[in-house]
């Protein structure tokens, strides 16, 4: 059982999130993992981080939580424990449990506010103070942005959503079969790509990176944020989180209890970690200090990000 969580509320700091080529696909050896530390126990959900800290849901104490990168006392930072997360430059908002709200605290810790409710929302994102949410409708799904009370409906989607991003000028929504674009100030939604099995979305400058299924299999693929070819980058990738940093993807080998990462560029993927806590996994986050993985079973995993 995941341990009861205490400890002091923490300041606030700016958000410094990452919460996944054509040519050879065979990985250079691995190095030997040195430095993986368990940062907090816990049946570990999603995973998003500042400049100090990481933020996660624990489903066994059904609690949103934060713990610093150096270590420490894991503080409760809301309940009830999320299906997804995301920062704001103040708060941190996320989808509850059941799918039928959403929720917004502060930072540091504090009460949590229902921002949206009745709804059975599937995926969220944050840009500036901004959150744009997806929801299942009775045909199809939705895309909502929320500004402080006010709830703006940005898009009505062929099939439910089950990833989001935004970016100053769009959210960009995954089904399973399509990536779509949607203004931020309204107007017309685009398809910019159509594949299989979608999931996983992470935006870099001008491109959409997710994973989907080609050619029977599982892959890393990035197409254009304004339509065009899919590219694909990596495959043998397993159905779980990608994570960006710098110009590389990160994500977890189909077969083997890996990290791997390739170019947004192109080449050979590189091992970036092997261990056994790595063969079931829920959360994935890159920055500036290092790797960070969400487990159901070992907790939230931080290993030295490779230079």
């Amino acid at each position: 059982m995941a341990p009861a969580y205490g400890g002091e509320p923490l300041a606030t700091e700016p958000a410094n999130s990452a919460v996944t080529t054509s040519a050879s696909m065979s990985p250079r050896d691995p190095s030997p993992v040195r430095g993986l530390r368990v940062l907090a126990r816990g049946a570990t959900r999603a995973i998003v981080t500042d400049a100090s800290r990481v933020y996660f849901g624990d489903a066994a104490e059904d609690a949103v939580v934060a713990v610093r990168k150096s270590g420490g006392t894991p503080v409760v930072v809301g309940r009830p424990a999320p299906l997804q997360l995301a920062l704001t430059p103040s708060s941190i908002v996320w989808i509850g449990g059941s799918g039928a709200e959403v929720l917004r605290a502060p930072r540091g810790g504090g009460v949590a506010k229902v921002i949206r409710d009745r709804g059975r929302f599937t995926a969220l994102a944050a840009r500036d103070e901004d959150v744009y949410v997806a929801e299942a409708l009775p045909e199809g799904g939705a895309v909502t942005r929320l500004t402080g009370p006010t709830a703006s409906r940005l898009a009505s989607l062929p099939q439910v959503p089950s990833a989001i991003a935004a970016d100053e000028d769009c959210a960009y929504a995954l089904t399973k079969g399509a990536v779509f674009s949607v203004p931020r100030n309204r107007g017309e939604s685009k398809t910019i790509a159509e594949l299989a099995e979608l999931d996983y979305i992470q935006l870099q400058r001008d491109e959409v990176y997710a994973t989907a299924v080609v050619d029977g299999a599982r892959a890393v693929i990035v197409v254009p944020k304004s339509g065009g070819d899919r590219i694909v980058l990596a495959r043998g990738v397993r159905d779980a989180p990608i994570a960006t940093y710098g110009r590389d993807i990160y994500y977890f080998d189909e077969r083997e209890p890996e990290i791997r990462r390739v170019s947004m560029t192109g080449g050979s993927p590189v091992v970036v970690a092997r261990d056994h806590t790595l063969r079931s996994v829920a959360a994935l986050a890159v920055d500036d200090s290092g790797v960070y993985v969400g487990t159901p079973v070992d907790g939230v995993l931080a290993l030295p990000r490779p230079d």
